[in-house]
């Protein structure tokens, strides 16, 4: 339901269903990284922060909370932590190459790009 809302424009409406969600079951990775979303529609940066930051506490290796803590770092100008996020975004999802293009922009944007060359390249597929 949660999700139906947020598409359809409601984030306050959503951010309700979300929290009837986490009360039920407060260790809801998911719900944490849904309602960061919907910080993020109502522009609550750091609210948003801190739900990715609880979805990541109960699931470390849950990548669309990684990509979207990297994406609001981004956002807010926090370098180091979108380049972390970002690192272990790719470790888990090494093809996505729109995070692998952020990932790029951060590390030249800190002066990195050099060092960081080799773990940039694509992986290679196996055929």
């Amino acid at each position: 339901r949660a999700v139906a809302l947020l598409r359809s424009g409601s984030a306050a409406a959503a951010r309700v269903a979300l929290g009837e969600a986490l009360a039920a079951d407060p260790l809801s990775y998911r719900a944490h990284w849904r309602l960061g979303q919907c910080y993020y529609a109502e522009r609550r940066f750091e609210l948003e922060l801190i739900e990715y930051r609880l979805s990541l506490a109960i699931n470390p290796a849950f990548p669309p909370a990684l990509r979207s803590l990297g994406h609001a770092c981004l956002a807010l100008d926090r370098l180091e932590e979108a380049r972390a996020a970002y690192r272990r975004y790719l470790q888990l999802a090494p093809l996505d190459a729109e995070v692998r293009y952020d990932l790029i922009l951060v590390e030249r944007d800190l002066g990195l790009a050099r060092e960081t060359a080799g773990f940039l390249a694509p992986p290679s597929v196996p055929r």
